[in-house]
């Protein structure tokens, strides 16, 4: 998976000029791009590519005969081609509102083309699919094949991801400056009571942290609540 943010974007913020640290950053970007995606759930951000997901939808009774359908990786873009139960769907024609079809908004802020809707009044749920353990009368599952385009464009990965990652490789550089520093001489005793120097409290606090607050709060942003 490529970077997501680069190298000098990250030597900017650091205010660095040489070249000296060139290899950790470097490691550092790779790491915690791969790191930010873990945090988010999400297999995929960058680049854009094909994927086909193969998924079951369990209930299709409902007074609008619409059910939404999420994919797994997204800003979804655009939509190839989606089957249902083997057979081939068009696009929903809303002047034939009883033929079943699908639905894609690529209109939407990217953060929410997660899915299709499969829309209509006339649903081939009777068709094949077929197990010999499984009636074909009987309604769900229906498989749903989607085929479609993801992800962001490696110049357009969303401005607070790629600010999140930068303050969280400065984040993980600054704690492991301070935990190279000799702490020996950072406590000292007052009889039988330790007092530590505020270098030392503050090296412990900084270490047990995982992330900053602000790289927190775009983890949940970005988050996939759907798991599948």
């Amino acid at each position: 998976m490529p970077d997501l943010v680069a190298l000098s974007d990250v030597k900017d913020w650091l205010s660095l000029t040489d070249t000296s640290e060139d290899t950790k950053l470097a490691r550092l970007i790779t790491a915690l791009s791969a790191e930010f995606l873990s945090r988010i759930r999400r297999p995929s951000f960058t680049p854009a590519a094909s994927f086909t997901d193969t998924l079951e939808v369990m209930s299709w009774q409902n007074e609008s005969r619409m059910t939404d359908v999420f994919v797994r990786n997204y800003p979804v873009n655009s939509v190839a081609s989606v089957t249902i139960n083997e057979q081939t769907l068009s696009q929903y024609d809303p002047l034939q509102p009883d033929l079943l079809g699908w639905v894609f908004d690529a209109s939407l802020d990217p953060e929410n083309r997660q899915k299709i809707t499969l829309r209509g009044l006339y649903w081939p749920i009777f068709e094949t699919w077929l197990s010999p353990r499984r009636s074909i009368y009987r309604p769900s599952p229906m498989r749903v094949v989607v085929t479609y385009n993801a992800g962001y464009a490696a110049n357009a990965i969303p401005a607070d991801v790629q600010q999140a990652i930068i303050e969280w490789i400065g984040w993980k550089r600054g704690v492991s400056q301070l935990n190279a520093e000799n702490q020996t001489a950072q406590s000292l005793y007052i009889g039988a009571y330790r007092q530590d120097t505020m270098v030392a409290n503050a090296t412990f606090k900084t270490a047990s942290v995982d992330m900053p607050e602000s790289v927190s709060r775009v983890v949940e942003v970005y988050k996939r609540a759907i798991v599948g």
